[in-house]
């Protein structure tokens, strides 16, 4: 008997360690009017680990913090609305996932860093939502490792100005993260990246942003076929060593300080096969040694490159050079290298037949030195006086200006023919209701100008008729007419 009883009992230890099957259905949980619970607060209060919460549409208010395993998507309409105060969403636990939610209206605090999301755990995936009306749409630090961040659009508070906004998505202390294919317009910066090895971050579009991806001490990271526009800085990579970017666009940056790429003491930096296009600065370097610039297009800048004092062995290979207002600006000539690169400027011939300028490419533009120290210099960019300048300069070189130069230049483009630029973008246009608002203005203005000449004209006449009734009451029988009325006060 006893023997029979040690046998069932083994056998219901066993039972009780048999995990549970893989195709065991894991328990969901609908959240919102009709569901299993009324409010999200009650949901996860309930959830076990594994379990998903599916939310139905309509709007959730307040603030939440998950601290288990869990899944949590909407359904099309489903809303969390912070009602303007503090973080949405703050995230506690390893391996949540957020899927397909529309999270709005997060507080504003500066100093808190108020966010839609805040993400403190590992294995954090955040893909399909939109976020919009926030401060920091995705707030991730703390060590928080492998956040995957996919497929979400985000709309900054685009009313305020930039230093009042979030960033789209922060990275804190936050190495091994996965961002791509996210949407974002209209925040502070669309990554900012501090402290974040290893990352990647690829297809994404940022617009009318201050930086489109802000590096600062972020080592080891590849960014690939993003696409940056209308921004201060397309990208602005700071103290980070090892960045690979390819295929990337850079485009439409305009202003005093505006940059398609900028580089501030960056080492071993890989930039090759990207777009810089109609940019106030292409490509700004500084303090930055030891990179490789390799096939890139630049088309239609008001500078392709500008280069400064501590920028060292780095290597511009292939590149084309195609349509800018100047070429390279630098303020000393530095051991940079120069090869192989297609400068549409150049007119020299190949004799030998091997595809490459008999006669080096050199460039040491007189202007260009003193606008370092004389910015408002570069209104004179295309007079008579800085084109003989230029002139002169050439054929009788005694400035001993910085130059660059290039040994074997390209007669024929090198990176367009190479299969692997990003497809050019289009010239962005303005809204069609601030063209028809124009119109509307210059209607006004052109309507307002001819009503007044004709007030003024129909005024004219009037003092002419007047002058002359005047002119013939002052005149009397056979006497010289009086050039003015005199009247009786008797």
């Amino acid at each position: 008997m006893n023997t029979r009883r040690m046998i069932i009992s083994f056998l219901a230890l066993l039972l009780a360690l048999v995990p549970v099957q893989a195709g065991a259905k894991v328990p969901v949980l609908r959240v919102g009017v009709g569901g299993d619970y009324a409010t999200l607060a009650e949901a996860l209060a309930v959830a076990t680990p594994g379990a998903t919460l599916e939310l139905l549409p309509g709007v959730q208010i307040g603030q939440w913090t998950i601290t288990t395993p869990l899944s949590l998507r909407g359904q099309p309409g489903a809303i969390l609305d912070g009602d303007g105060k503090g973080t949405l969403l703050t995230i506690t636990a390893d391996g949540v996932t957020l899927e397909g939610l529309t999270i709005r209206n997060s507080g504003r605090s500066l100093l808190g860093d108020d966010a839609a999301l805040l993400v403190l755990a590992d294995d954090t995936h955040i893909e399909r939502n939109r976020l919009e009306d926030v401060h920091h749409a995705v707030y991730v630090k703390e060590g928080a490792t492998r956040t995957i961040v996919r497929h979400n659009v985000i709309r900054g508070r685009a009313e305020l100005i930039q230093e009042d906004r979030g960033n789209g998505i922060h990275l804190w202390d936050a190495p091994d993260a996965l961002v791509e294919h996210n949407d974002v317009v209209g925040v502070r910066d669309g990554i900012y990246v501090g402290f974040a090895p290893r990352s990647a971050f690829r297809d994404n579009t940022f617009r009318r942003s201050r930086y489109g991806i802000h590096f600062m001490y972020a080592d080891d990271n590849i960014f690939e076929r993003n696409f940056f526009e209308e921004s201060e800085a397309g990208a602005a990579l700071m103290y980070s060593k090892r960045i690979t970017m390819r295929q990337n666009v850079f485009a439409h940056s305009h202003g005093n300080r505006a940059y398609g790429l900028l580089l501030q003491e960056c080492d071993t930096v890989v930039a090759e096969d990207n777009l810089l296009i109609d940019n106030s600065r292409a490509l700004f370097v500084n303090v930055t040694r030891d990179s490789v610039f390799r096939g890139n297009l630049f088309i239609a800048n008001d500078l392709a490159v500008q280069i400064y004092a501590g920028s060292t062995d780095n290597s511009f290979q292939g590149n084309d050079f195609v349509g800018n207002l100047q070429l390279v600006e630098l303020d000393l000539a530095g051991s940079n290298r120069w090869e192989g690169n297609y400068w549409d400027a150049y007119h020299g011939i190949d004799a030998d037949g091997d595809g490459f300028g008999d006669a080096p490419f050199r460039t040491g533009d007189p202007l260009g030195t003193l606008t370092n120290d004389h910015p408002q210099l570069r209104l004179f960019r295309f007079s008579p006086a800085v084109q003989a300048l230029e002139a002169g300069e050439r054929a009788f070189p005694v400035m001993r200006l910085p130059e660059i130069r290039d040994e074997r230049p390209a007669l024929r483009p090198v990176a367009q023919v190479s299969g692997n630029l990003p497809p050019l973008p289009q010239e962005p246009r303005p809204a069609q209701g601030l063209l028809i608002a124009l119109s509307l203005a210059w209607l006004l203005l052109g309507l307002g100008i001819v009503w007044a000449v004709r007030q003024m004209t129909a005024a004219r006449t009037r003092n002419q008729a007047l002058n002359t009734e005047a002119t013939a009451l002052a005149c009397a029988p056979e006497q010289p007419c009086r050039t003015t009325v005199e009247f009786d006060h008797d």
